[in-house]
């Protein structure tokens, strides 16, 4: 004999004609006058002090305010919490449009899902007042709504699904996932060391940047501001341990690699980025906190390539239109030009010396286009003495003057037989150039 309840059927019975009543009730009702509403119109989002999650099957979630924009996570763990993260769920919140208002559905939430919701959202405000709560039930059939109960409605609603996403967020997804904290503005020095070697970077001026370890070199601008960007914006995917006990565990006890930030306000943040947990990933940590977080691979990968990697491969990394002024000492004498001129279209070079006259604006542009893109062949590090390089006598001597308070940029061209070399002012390395290119440049200045 089966073992099958004889109620069995009429239960499956009794539960499929429910679900259908919903359907039905849903799906051929008239439309709801009320219907795109603001379904808390009054929610003044500045007012709320306090939100929590709290999901049918996971981990509460308990967000308290801090001041104006600051945010901390008070529950399961507390850390301080992604303002912006907060403030995207408030404005999902303040969005929420009422679609239907079931009539006559307060006393049959099951049906909706709504006997235990997926989750409950409550916001309160000064004193722990509470200014709404949400809940979410089922899915409607047919037309992807949720349905849902709202603080002061009785019934049933039904509304879109955007606040879902916000609402099954984790906890780590309302944390700061920061590592270091820092804005990329505010860098202005990177050390950093590693298997590659150890170099030490200096902003000069705005995107300026120079080596000061292992020589005096200029770095190149836009290398390094990738570098700075990836460290400033350096992010956690997961944490390993809020509170290492053994950071040895993690490959920290003796980083691999660290990078020392330098802030324009004096301080420094160190970063220390241990072993791999997986290919692609690694453990890192600010030096001052326990806090063990996994990283992914794209810093590391950065800082694999090496000094090399970051150094200016141009004999100069200056745009054009930043230049006000050119002086040149070359075998014809010295010549002087300035640009004259707020508008693109009406700016003009003129000629001061050795004697006044107006340039053809074109060719002047051409010729620092010229000298701003000549490639470095190669880098002689630890030079001898200037006339080895023919820059005892150089054949030619140039200076930029840039706008506003930019410093001047200066170098110097040499050449000994068929090789050509220039040094930038304060770098230490010599550099190697196409000779036939800085020939053509001699050749171009003189007749400007």
């Amino acid at each position: 004999m089966s073992g099958r309840s004889p109620f069995a059927t009429t239960y499956v019975a009794v539960g499929v004609l429910a679900a259908l009543g919903a359907y039905i009730y849903f799906v051929e009702r008239e439309r709801d006058p009320d219907a795109g509403e603001k379904l808390f119109a009054k929610l003044d989002a500045a007012a709320v002090q306090s939100v929590t999650i709290a999901p049918k099957d996971g981990e509460t979630i308990r967000l308290e305010r801090e001041g104006e924009e600051a945010w901390r996570l008070a529950e399961p763990i507390q850390v301080a919490a992604d303002a912006a993260s907060v403030t995207s769920l408030l404005d999902a919140v303040e969005r929420l449009e009422l679609d239907e208002a079931l009539e006559g559905t307060a006393e049959r939430l099951a049906d909706f899902g709504l006997d235990a919701p997926r989750v409950a959202l409550t916001l309160r405000g000064a004193e722990g007042a509470e200014l709404l709560s949400l809940e979410l039930g089922a899915k409607a059939p047919g037309d992807g709504l949720v349905y849902a109960r709202a603080s002061g409605r009785p019934e049933v609603v039904a509304i879109a699904p955007s606040i879902e996403s916000d609402l099954e967020k984790q906890p780590f997804d309302f944390r700061v996932r920061d590592v270091l904290g820092v804005e990329r503005d505010a860098i202005v020095r990177l050390e950093v060391s590693g298997p590659e070697g150890e170099y030490a970077l200096q902003k000069q001026w705005e995107e300026d940047w120079s080596f000061t370890r292992p020589l005096a070199t200029q770095a190149g601008r836009w290398s390094v501001d990738s570098l700075v960007g990836l460290v400033a914006g350096l992010k956690m995917e997961s944490v390993a341990a809020e509170q290492a006990d053994d950071l040895a565990a993690f490959g920290l006890d003796a980083p691999a690699r660290s990078v020392e930030v330098g802030l324009d306000d004096g301080t420094e943040k160190i970063l220390q980025i241990g072993s791999s947990p997986e290919e692609g990933k690694y453990h890192a940590r600010e030096a001052s906190s326990r806090l063990v977080a996994v990283i992914p691979g794209t810093l590391v990968e950065d800082l694999e390539k090496g000094m090399a990697e970051l150094r200016a491969k141009r004999l100069l990394d200056v745009s054009t239109f930043e230049v006000e002024g050119v002086t040149a000492e070359l075998a014809g004498g010295r010549r002087v030009w300035a640009r004259s001129g707020e508008d693109a279209a009406a700016q003009k070079w003129s000629r001061s010396e050795p004697d006044a006259a107006e340039v053809e604006t074109s060719k002047m542009e051409d010729a620092l286009y010229d000298l701003t893109g000549l490639d470095v062949a190669g880098f002689v590090d630890a030079p001898e003495g200037d006339a080895a390089y023919g820059l005892a006598e150089p054949a030619l001597r140039i200076t930029l003057r840039r706008s506003e308070d930019a410093p001047e940029v200066e170098v110097v061209f040499g050449r000994t037989g068929d090789s050509a070399y220039a040094r930038r002012t304060g770098d230490d390395a010599v550099l190697e150039l196409d000779p036939a290119k800085v020939d053509e440049l001699l050749g171009t200045l003189g007749q400007l």
